[in-house]
C-alpha cells in the first residue's frame, strides 16, 4: 500500500475517573480472548498462528482465566472467552452477537472494578497493539502492569506511568509480590495525568482534526 494513511489513537471515555476511594491490594484482569483455532474462516488466522506459535491474541488473558481459581486471592479475574464453547453449532453461527459470555462481560461496571483495585492488567496483543482497557484503567487511578515494548511511542514510561512485566502470569505474580505494601500513588497519579492529558476524547478529536487538515 503506497498511499498515505493516518492512525487515530485511543480516546478514553470521560466516565473512567478516579473515585479516590480505598483500594484492595489486588489486581483486576479484564478483557476477552479468542481461540483462533475455532474462528472461521480458519485460513484467515493461519499466518498469525504459524508466526507467533499462539492461538490467542492476548495469551495472558487466557492464562489468567485458566488459573482463576488458583490466583483468586491475588487477581480478580474478569477475563473470559470471546466465544462460547459451542460456537461451531448452527445456532451460534447465526446468533453470535447474542453470545451470553460477551453480554455478561459488558454488564460489568469497569469503572467500579478499576476503582476497587490497586493494580490492573489488560494484556497487550502479541502482534504489538496495546489495549484500550489499559488506558481506561490508568485513567481510573489504577497502577497498570504493562509491557514496555508494546507501549513505546505513546508517552508512557515504565516505572513512572506503569510497572513493566514480561506478559506472563508468572512474572505478573512475581512483580505483585515484589511491590506488595509499597506506596505506588506516584505511579498511579502519573499514569492518570498522562492519559487525561493525551488520550481524552476531546484531545483525540482535536488531534484528528489537525491531522486531517494538514
Amino acid at each position: 500500500y503506497q498511499k498515505r494513511f493516518l492512525v487515530l489513537p485511543f480516546g478514553v471515555s470521560s466516565r473512567f475517573i478516579n473515585h479516590g476511594t480505598a483500594r484492595e491490594e489486588k489486581c483486576v484482569a479484564t478483557g476477552t480472548f479468542h481461540d483462533l483455532l475455532k474462528e472461521e474462516p480458519s485460513e484467515a488466522y493461519a499466518d498469525f498462528i504459524r508466526v507467533t506459535g499462539e492461538k490467542s491474541y492476548q495469551p495472558v488473558r487466557r492464562e489468567i482465566y485458566q488459573a482463576r481459581d488458583r490466583v483468586r486471592n491475588h487477581i480478580t479475574c474478569l477475563t473470559s472467552p470471546f466465544r462460547s464453547e459451542h460456537e461451531r453449532s448452527i445456532f451460534v453461527r447465526i446468533f453470535r452477537k447474542l453470545d451470553v459470555r460477551q453480554a455478561n462481560y459488558f454488564r460489568v461496571d469497569m469503572v467500579e472494578e478499576y476503582n476497587r483495585h490497586k493494580y490492573a492488567v489488560v494484556g497487550e496483543e502479541i502482534s504489538g497493539f496495546p489495549a484500550l482497557g489499559s488506558f481506561e484503567a490508568m485513567s481510573s487511578g489504577v497502577v497498570l502492569f504493562g509491557q514496555k515494548l508494546h507501549l513505546q511511542g505513546l508517552g508512557l514510561v515504565p516505572g513512572r506511568h506503569f510497572i513493566d512485566y514480561d506478559g506472563t502470569l508468572e512474572d505478573l505474580l512475581a512483580k505483585m509480590h515484589s511491590h506488595a505494601g509499597e506506596n505506588l500513588a506516584s505511579i498511579a497519579r502519573a499514569g492518570e495525568v498522562v492519559i487525561r492529558a493525551n488520550y481524552s476524547a476531546e484531545t483525540i478529536h482535536a488531534t484528528w482534526l489537525r491531522a486531517l487538515s494538514d
